[in-house]
């Protein structure tokens, strides 16, 4: 058999028993009911965008499931942003909510909402080898500038939620 005779050129998708996707806004803040810590921190995401909608220019947010994303927010300025929520952020995590991104884009799967037009990682903490000093900010734009509008095709921004608030490269000081 030659290399070639495995190369696949046509994928079909089987039938498999999918979960309705969800999409509800977030009208109040929630206890959160599980004590994974994954699970437990993306309710004090939720809840804390919630909270502080007015102050960061949010008009709504909505939580999603079965739609590969955590969420969906809608600017005052009329922009929609996806949310993908991930309690330690490293190589691996960011590979995969850029994956969870891209494909929540190609599938189509928001159609009562506008096309977004920018994706934000917001994460607890980084993991190693991310988590000396400024390397994980450095590692992710450090990809992003390779990445940027095409995979996925609109741009991707992370966020560290923190006791003291939410907190991005530029409030930071950084220079990304």
């Amino acid at each position: 058999m030659k290399l070639s005779d495995m190369f696949v050129t046509y994928i079909k998708n089987e039938a498999w028993e999918r979960y309705d996707p969800v999409c509800r806004p977030v009208e109040a803040e929630s206890k959160g009911t599980s004590e994974n810590e994954p699970n437990l921190f993306e309710t004090d995401v939720f809840n804390y965008l919630y909270r502080n909608k007015n102050e960061l220019g949010i008009e709504k947010v909505y939580a999603l499931q079965y739609m590969l994303v955590d969420g969906l927010l809608q600017l005052n300025d009329g922009r929609t942003v996806i949310l993908e929520i991930k309690h330690a952020l490293n190589w691996f995590t960011n590979c995969s909510a850029r994956v969870e991104i891209a494909r929540f884009l190609v599938e189509k799967r928001l159609t009562p909402f506008k096309q977004p037009e920018r994706a934000l990682i917001i994460f607890e903490h980084f993991s190693p080898p991310w988590k000396r000093k400024t390397r994980g900010w450095s590692y992710f734009y450090e990809e992003e500038s390779v990445l940027r509008n095409k995979f996925p095709p609109i741009p991707v921004d992370i966020a560290q939620l923190t006791e003291a608030g939410l907190k991005g490269a530029p409030q930071l000081g950084l220079a990304i």
